[in-house]
């Protein structure tokens, strides 16, 4: 086969699919690693962190991050891309509440 083949029969990391990973219960890591290896096993490429209505673990706590980094570290083994979606929820920008809470001005 030539170089081209190989690539479109076993694509890299950056070529697969990488769901939209909904973050929606107590966060943890062993658990979320279990799911990390269920999504390389099913072909995928990686994964889309994103937290969504019914998070129970305080977003952009202590713990939440303790998840964070223990999914990217789970990522690198398997050679997949790990993404953060940049909110909690919708819409973008108000940081799950923390900027109105903190700012009612706005």
């Amino acid at each position: 086969m030539t170089a081209w083949t190989d690539q479109w029969l076993s694509p890299s990391s950056e070529f697969r699919s990488a769901p939209f990973w909904s973050w929606n219960a107590e966060l943890d890591p062993d658990r979320l690693c279990r799911q990390i290896e269920s999504m390389h096993t099913a072909g995928m490429g990686g994964f889309f962190m994103h937290p969504r209505y019914g998070l129970k673990t305080p977003y952009l706590g202590e713990k939440f991050f303790e998840c964070v980094s223990a999914c990217i570290e789970k990522a690198r083994e398997l050679d997949m891309k790990a993404y953060l979606y940049d909110e909690d929820r919708w819409p973008s920008g108000a940081a799950g509440g923390l900027v109105t809470r903190d700012h009612p001005e706005f």
